[in-house]
């Protein structure tokens, strides 16, 4: 059986498949800018926000308050106040359990929630606030690949009960998904405190220009192939 040499619009789409393949293993190709999901809770209602509840793109649930007789997931809840409080952007963050109405302020009873979003991650940060304590339990963000804690930051509240402390947690490395956790040997471990600014900075997709030259090509095969239909029906 013969097999004819390819013609020229299929070695023009060869030719843009090597030119590819080159670029992507030298290192050339293009990346487009990393992607930084938000979450400021500003677009949000106060009040209860539910047991699970997604703002810019970063999905927050399974709440565990460790409240005693009490079953999990328990509440997330939107705080919006003017007060100025340490780390905490207005109008609105996030807290647990319940909010005050009004102007006014409050920090939820935490154990644990899972933080997730689409896609991986090379970095996270989140801005933390709350009353100071006299108690040694301290909050952790993790990050997560595959199961594994891979990257952690914790924090802990110690400080005058009548003040805020700010306490701003970040993590770096490769990770698909977060847990916050509290710990410690008062109360169950649980810690009281207000969540805003979570920013999450995702892997760079690959780059446009590289699928650009594919659909070229692309375009290239099909033109050749109506023509060469035309040519037949008119033959």
């Amino acid at each position: 059986m013969r097999v004819r040499p390819p013609g020229k619009p299929q070695r023009v789409v060869l030719r843009l498949a090597v030119l590819i393949a080159f670029l992507s293993c030298s290192g050339f190709a293009p990346a487009r800018a990393a992607v930084v999901l938000t979450a400021n809770f500003d677009g949000m209602t106060e009040g209860i926000a539910g047991t699970a509840f997604t703002d810019g793109g970063i999905t927050f649930s399974s709440l565990d308050q460790r409240v005693p007789g009490q079953p999990v997931p328990n509440l997330f809840a939107i705080e919006a106040t003017t007060f100025p409080l340490t780390g905490f952007t207005p109008r609105n963050y996030l807290t647990f359990g319940t909010n005050s109405p009004g102007n006014g302020f409050g920090f939820g009873r935490f154990g644990s929630a899972n933080i997730d979003f689409s896609g991986m991650a090379t970095s996270v940060t989140m801005d933390i606030f709350g009353f100071g304590s006299t108690s040694a339990n301290t909050l952790t963000l993790e990050g997560i690949f595959g199961g594994n804690v891979v990257a952690s930051d914790t924090v802990n509240f110690l400080g005058d009960p009548i003040s805020i402390v700010y306490l701003p947690l970040s993590i770096s490395g490769m990770f698909d998904s977060l847990r916050l956790v509290a710990a410690g040997p008062f109360d169950s471990g649980v810690v009281l405190f207000g969540m805003d600014n979570v920013n999450v900075t995702l892997v760079p997709e690959p780059a446009a220009a590289t699928l650009l030259l594919i659909g070229c090509g692309a375009m290239v095969v099909a033109g050749h192939r109506s023509r060469v239909t035309r040519r037949k029906r008119m033959g």
